[in-house]
Formats: C-alpha cells, structure tokens, sequence
C-alpha cells in the first residue's frame, strides 16, 4: 500500500471515529435532555393536579362501595377532564399509604372500564383499581418521595396496565400534612416515538458528516502525499552516500522550508564527509608513529620485569627458609601443647597419685625433649619434699634436690626468682660432676627449677635439663608452670578424693542408722493409718447424710418453681395469668412515674366466643384460644407482655408504644385472626387499646382499656377502638 492510501485511510479512519463519538455524544445529551423535559412537565401536571384537590373530600373514601358517592363522582370527573386537557397524559389517579411500608392504597382511579384488546370482556389490565386496592410499590423507587414533593420516575417501569413513565405530587391538608400522592402515567409508546426521532435525526446528520470527513481525507491525502513521497526518494539516495541528492521546491509553506532544509543538509553532509576522509588518513598516519614507540618501550619494560622476578625469588627463598624454622617451633609447642590436654585425661584415668607423677612426667619428658629432671612433692604430713619421679639423674644429685628449702613467700617474685637461679647453679654444678655430656660452659637458661603452687602454698617443683644445652625459651618456661600447677591441682584433688572416701565410710553407718529409725517411724505410721481408716469411714457417712439432704433441697426448690409457675401462668394458652398482669401493670406505672417512658394497654376479646363453643363444643373452644393467644405471642416483641384476663378475654402491655403506634399492632392482630384457619370456623376479635398518662392510675387504665374493647364491639366487632383524648383543662 502506498503512502497516499495510508495516509488516506488513517484520516478517514480518525475522522469517521470522531463523526461517530460526535453523534453519540449529542445523542445522549439530547436523550437526557428530553427525558428531562418529560419528568419536569409529568411533575408540573402532577403538581397542579394535587393542588385541585381537597384532601377532605378524599378521607371520605374508605372502601369500594364508595365510588357511587357524589364525592367520587366530582373527583373522577375533574381528574377526567385535566387528563382530556392535557392528552399526553394516559391514566392520572390518587393513591394513600397502607399499614405496610412497601404498598399503596388506591383512593381514586377515574378510568372507565373499556374492552381494549376487543374480546368482549373487561381483563384486570382493562379495568380501573378499586378504592383500597394495594399497589406493590418495592419496585418503584421513586414513588415512596413523593409524599415529601413532587417527582418523577428515572427510568420506563411496567405494571398490569403496561409500559409507563409516572410523576407524582403530594395532596396535602390546611396543616401542610401529606396524605394523599397524585399520579400521572405517559404512555411508554410516546416516549420511544419522541426518541425514535431524536435517533432519526442523529442518524441523519452521522451520515452527512462521515461523507464529508472522508471527501476532506482525500484531499488533504493528496495535497501530502507526493512532496512526502519525493523526499523519501532523496533520502534513499543520501542512505547510499549519493551526497548530491536534491529535493526540489515545492512551495514557500512549511514543506518548502523542509525541503530546503533537506537540501542544505545534503550539501553539508557531503562537505563533512570529505573532511572525514582527509582525518582519517592523518589518524592512520599518527597511529603508526605510536604503534612504533610502544614495542620500543614494551621491550624495555620486560627487561627490568625479568630483573625484579629475580629478586623477588631470592626474597621467597629467604622467607621460605624462615617459614619452615618457624613451622618446626610450632610443632614443637603443639606438641606440648598436647601433651597438657593429654596430662589432662591421665588425671581422670589415674586411681593413685604415684602412678600420676609416673605417667605426667614421662608425658613431660616426651613432649619438652627433656635429658633430664626430676618431680618433687611436699609430704602434707611431714611438709617436706619427696621425689615422685625422675630421669637421667645421680643419685648424689637427687639427694641434694630433696635437701632445697622452699622460698619463704612463695607469692613474692623477688624471693621465687632468687630460689629458682640458686637452684639452677647447684644443678649445673652437679651435672659437671656427674659428668653428664658436655655440661662444661653449659647456660643457665637452659636448665630450670620451677615451683608449683596450690593457693599461697607451694607444694613441689619441677627440675628440667634442656636437651643438648639449648635454651628453654619463656614461653615454654610458661607452659611448663602450666604442666606444674596441673599436676598440684590433681594432686589435691586425689588427696580430697581420699578424703571424701572416708567421709562416705561415715555416712554409710549414719545412714544405717538412718534406716533403723526409719522403721521405727513406719511402724508408728502403720498405727496412724488404723486410725486414719476408721475416720474416713464416719466421713463417707457423713457425706452420704449431706447426699440425701442436697436432694430433698432440690425436690423442694423444683416443687416451690413449679407453684410459681402455676401462680403466674395461665395453663390453657400459656400465657400470664390474672394475677402476674396486675403485678407487671404496677411495675410499667412505676416506671412510668420514674423516667417517663410511654406504654399503652390493649384488650382482646373474642367475637361471639359464647356461640361458638355452643356450636363447636368446649374442647375445640379451647383450641381456639390457644391458637389465638400464639397470633398475640408473635404480633409483639420480647419487651411487651400478653396475659389472659379472664374467660376468652386477653391483654397486652406494649412498652415504649403510644396508642396510635399500638392500634397498627391491633389492626394486624386482628386481621391475622380474621384470616386464620381455626378448622373451618371464623373467627374475629375485638380490640380496645387505652394509654397511660399521669392523671390515670391502675384500675382506670383497665376501665378504660375494657370500655374502648366494648365500643369496638358495639361497632361491629373485628375492628379497633379507642377512646377519645379529653380536652385538657386551660
């Protein structure tokens, strides 16, 4: 596809989408528009209907038999007339609210019945709604508004009678009271018509408008096409070095200052590409030169390179040699090093402090390359030094170690190290005349006498001769303090441990004498527990005695529940009895008194209850009454209360409830009674209803409640009735 047909179509594309959100828009801004128009005027009709009428006149209209009054008649003739005036309107009627929330009651529908479908009787769609008719109103929303101003519905709503869009207005009485709602009905065939032709008319102009947007594509497409096309060309040639491409003058707008800007473009493109190839060959020129000069350094570098390796090798070697005399030291100190951990689990195997000196020493002497030494320990009875084990030395020279006194203050550096230098002069001394090796010009530093201490105390030393004169370094002088002070601790504890064993020889006669007692104490238990049977014996007697009593307690307290509940419940219907309606009546008067808090009293009484048992018998009699006093138990709430007052009649006291409030639960319990199935006899109850104020007491309120159930009675039963309010006294 060329340039052209692209650029072409894409316009043609934008502007057809542009037509039609265009259309769509206006289409449903004039939709709205219209709609509006028609909820306004169903609103004004509505309105001005309303305020026709009297809303005297339609309390008048109660029940069907009604709409042969003359009060009908006027009304069904001027809402007859307002609809022939105006004829957009297709029904207009009056409606009241209903004991339920979600219904209506018809009061006025002035439509004549008429066979419209022509099949020669009256259908319920072709007839008009009765007088107290309900009409479901759940599904239209707007309709439970209008009693607070006129309103109309948002959207087309269906009924028995078809398709209608309705507006509504409140009849209101000289207190500004709604009680009333007018309701006028447009034909859903209108509203479509009007719509019908508000889409005709879009379509129309959608239609004139997608010619002209693609009319106008095709002319802009071609005015853009070839100077767009012939630059392509141009570019073309200049993406395959042709620097002397040039696009010719179109016009003097802003293709034409393109071009000429394409066209110096192209000659400065092939300028600078001549310059490029005059850099180049300079550049190459300058690498070589460089090239030259880095093998020439390059050749120098690798020769000092060679001569730094070579000493850097010398160096290693040199490093190497430390490194390997330095490993042999620590070898050697990890070798005394484990010789201490290995001393350590000697200890633990060793059983008498003999076979310790023994075995540690010649661990010692292993471990510290030792040509000779001794181990000495102070006797803790004699407190004077024996030799526990030795290697390499003279009698002569053993002798003379056993004679050195310890220093006097073992803790005092001074006197530790004097005792240790003196100690190593004698030695070197004797191993000269011993004649052991060369011990000529042998260093002092290379035979040690170090003591080992327990507390404040020292408790031997340890003498050691250096292998071939070497010296014993401090650290090893350290280790071998360590190897020294392990062997006291030892010691002291297998002395402790010889201790304690003669101290478990005490315990275990203790001990026996322990257990000698124990069966004394036993035996003075088992008399206990002879005793202690027989107690546990009256005990259980005793909690049998309080069993028995726990028991009888209880029988009484159900017996003592179940007189109550006879006293306060009445046993036919399960209802309260006469008695707890008295008690609960003064409990809400003094609550009343108290916080002010509303309640109404309601009598029930059965219509012609008398007759009917005559005629059914007592046993379905009591029947009904139970059955009735459930209706009463489920018509009220778990504050209120229901008892039977006597014979068929029953009473309900509804908290927090005002006597208009309680004469809607009246006329429910009523019609729930009148419409129940008592096996195939009807049945109606009158009700009268009174409500408690500060200048009535208990007995008035009763008188009262019972004289209203009385006139309901006298009304024609199956009905409400209360009282008249007294005017209160200026």
């Amino acid at each position: 596809m060329t340039f052209r047909n692209k650029l072409t179509a894409n316009l043609a594309i934008l502007a057809i989408v542009a037509s039609i959100v265009t259309g769509l828009v206006a289409y449903h801004i004039s939709r709205n528009a219209l709609r509006e128009h028609l909820e306004s005027r169903l609103r004004s009709v509505a309105s001005i209907a309303a305020l026709t009428l009297s809303a005297d006149d339609l309390s008048r209209l109660r029940t069907p038999a009604d709409r042969k009054t003359p009060v009908f008649r006027k009304l069904q003739s001027h809402l007859l007339d307002l609809q022939q005036a105006v004829p957009s309107i297709k029904y207009i009627y009056v409606m009241r609210k209903s004991s339920r929330e979600e219904t209506l009651k018809f009061v006025i529908d002035p439509t004549l019945p008429k066979d419209e479908n022509g099949n020669g009787r009256i259908e319920d769609n072709e007839a008009p709604a009765q007088i107290g008719e309900e009409y479901n109103i759940a599904n239209y929303p707007q309709i439970k508004y209008a009693f607070s101003g006129p309103i109309a519905d948002n959207e087309i709503n269906q009924d028995k009678w078809g398709y209608w869009l309705s507006g509504y207005a409140p009849v209101r009485d000289h207190t500004g009271k709604a009680v009333a709602i007018v309701g006028v009905d447009m034909s859903a065939q209108e509203i479509l018509r009007q719509e019908g032709m508000l889409r005709r008319g879009v379509a129309i102009a959608l239609i004139v408008m997608l010619a002209v947007s693609v009319l106008l594509s095709f002319m802009i497409a071609s005015l853009l096409a070839h100077p767009i096309q012939v630059m392509t060309n141009s570019l073309q040639r200049l993406r395959q070095r042709d620097y002397t491409a040039r696009v010719p003058d179109f016009d003097k707008g802003e293709i034409g200052l393109m071009t000429q800007a394409f066209n110096e473009m192209s000659q400065e493109m092939g300028s600078l590409h001549a310059e490029l190839n005059r850099r180049h060959q300079e550049m190459k020129q300058k690498v070589e030169e460089r090239t030259r000069e880095l093998e020439h350094t390059h050749a120098l570098l690798l020769e000092a390179a060679q001569e730094r390796f070579d000493l850097a090798q010398n160096e290693i070697a040199l490093v190497n040699a430390a490194l390997q005399e330095r490993n042999q030291h620590l070898q050697i100190r990890q070798r005394q090093l484990q010789a201490i951990v290995d001393f350590q689990q000697v200890i633990l195997r060793q059983t008498t402090l003999d076979e310790l000196f023994c075995n540690g020493f010649a661990m010692l002497t292993y471990a510290y390359m030792i040509e000779a030494g001794a181990i000495f320990y102070m006797n803790p009875e004699t407190m004077h030094p024996e030799r526990k084990a030795s290697h390499n030395l003279t009698d002569q020279a053993l002798n003379a170690l056993e004679s050195v006194q310890a220093p006097g203050n073992p803790d005092h550096a001074h006197e530790v190290a004097s005792w240790e230098a003196s100690n190593a002069m004698a030695l070197c001394a004797l191993l000269e005349k011993a004649d052991m090796g060369d011990s000529t010009g042998r260093p002092m530093d290379s035979v040690v006498s170090i003591p080992f201490n327990l507390g404040d105390r020292m408790v031997g030393w340890l003498v050691v001769v250096a292998l071939t004169g070497r010296p014993i370094e401090a650290d090893e002088r350290d280790l071998l303090l360590v190897f020294g002070n392990e062997f006291a601790i030892a010691a002291d504890n297998m002395e402790r441990k010889d201790l304690l064993a003669k101290m478990h020889q005490e315990l275990q006669q203790r001990h026996k004498d322990v257990q000698k007692s124990h069966r004394s104490l036993e035996e003075a238990n088992r008399k206990l527990e002879a005793y202690a049977g027989e107690l546990s014996q009256q005990t259980a007697e005793l909690d049998a005695l309080n069993q028995e009593l726990s028991e009888n307690y209880r029988q009484l307290e159900e017996a003592n529940w179940k007189l109550s509940e006879m006293a306060t419940t009445d046993a036919l219907t399960g209802l309260a009895s006469h008695r707890a309606l008295h008690e609960r009546l003064a409990d809400e008067i003094r609550r009343y008194q108290r916080y002010h808090r509303p309640f109404s009293l309601m009598m029930v009484d059965i219509d012609d209850f008398k007759e009917i048992n005559d005629r059914v018998g007592h046993v379905r009699g009591d029947r009904i009454l139970q059955e009735i006093a459930a209706i009463l138990q489920r018509n009220i709430r778990q504050t209120d209360f229901a008892a039977r007052y006597g014979g068929d009649e029953m009473a309900l006291i509804l908290t927090e409830t005002r006597r208009e409030d309680a004469a809607i639960v009246g006329e429910r319990i009523c019609r729930q009674v009148a419409t129940h199935q008592f096996g195939g006899v009807q049945v109606t109850v009158s009700v009268g209803i009174a409500e408690y104020t500060e200048e009535k007491k208990h007995q008035p309120l009763l008188e009262e409640a019972d004289q209203a159930m009385y006139n309901a009675k006298r009304s024609g039963k199956n009905t409400v009735y209360m009282l008249p309010v007294a005017p209160q006294a200026a």
